[in-house]
């Protein structure tokens, strides 16, 4: 088990108007922000790891915490993780090797009305996915709640936005908010359905994160050029942890076929 495993703890473009974010229309994006569409791993690319949970063991392959089980997925086996007050800590956790420019993909499904904050108890949602930096070195922790970080153009937070934020920079709003697209966000997607969700990460000074949810584009904080530790990303643990715990508010994730590259 890695040494990363026990450190969780358990406590773009800038819109023209917030109209223009609430509503999920495509503004103009301009710098880096070149790839609407969710990108997809290419012959060309480099697959760092691809699991589609089928098998006799899956769960063999990772360091695991919390309540897991396989079911039924999108085609053949997924992961069902289930939160309730004896399991609200619920993850996997792989290492790979050290990347500074690295995409990753996976599908999920939320059971109907899964709400981490429990209607708004606890505004810090949870911790939806976390990628680490080999240690001492800080996590990005993409989350799910109601915080209202930024930046100022994004706010307000609709509601378990899925938003960013990396522990080494000093200047990123905590956390940053869905800043393209508002209509696709944790509670919006809590249909039982199944949706996708791919994130891209680039480390250092300049570096940025990107968001999609059913390959549109719902975070990029690529004009900002926050600062953020040049060291790459070795680790990756989700879903995560619910920060704060309230009874009667019970809820699953599926995840199914997963995969990490980069260019």
């Amino acid at each position: 088990m890695s040494g990363w495993f026990t450190r969780v703890p358990r406590s773009a473009a800038v819109l023209s108007s917030l109209a223009l974010a609430c509503s999920g229309a495509s503004p103009t994006l301009t710098g880096n922000n070149l790839e609407r569409s969710a990108p997809e791993p290419t012959g060309s690319d480099v697959i760092l790891w691809q699991d589609d949970f089928d098998g006799a063991a899956p769960l063999s392959r990772y360091a695991t915490r919390g309540s897991i089980q396989p079911i039924n997925g999108r085609s053949g086996q997924a992961l069902r993780f289930a939160y309730s007050s004896s399991s609200d800590d619920n993850l996997l956790e792989k290492t790979f090797p050290i990347t500074t420019d690295i995409y990753f993909r996976f599908w999920y499904r939320l059971s109907p009305g899964a709400d981490p904050t429990c209607n708004g108890r606890g505004d810090s949602g949870m911790k939806w996915f976390m990628a680490w930096r080999p240690d001492p070195g800080p996590r990005y922790t993409m989350g799910v709640g109601h915080l209202d970080g930024g930046p100022v153009s994004a706010r307000p937070n609709l509601g378990n936005e899925f938003t960013t934020h990396d522990n080494s920079s000093t200047q990123m709003p905590n956390p940053f908010l869905s800043n393209i697209n508002k209509t696709l966000r944790f509670s919006t997607t809590n249909d039982g359905r199944w949706h996708e969700y791919t994130l891209h990460i680039v480390t250092g000074n300049g570096g940025y994160e990107q968001i999609w949810i059913d390959s549109v584009l719902v975070l990029d904080n690529s004009s900002y050029h926050y600062d953020h530790s040049a060291t790459g990303i070795a680790l990756v643990q989700f879903p995560g942890t619910v920060v704060n715990w309230f009874s009667g508010c019970d809820f699953t994730i599926d995840v199914d076929d997963f995969v990490i590259w980069h260019k």
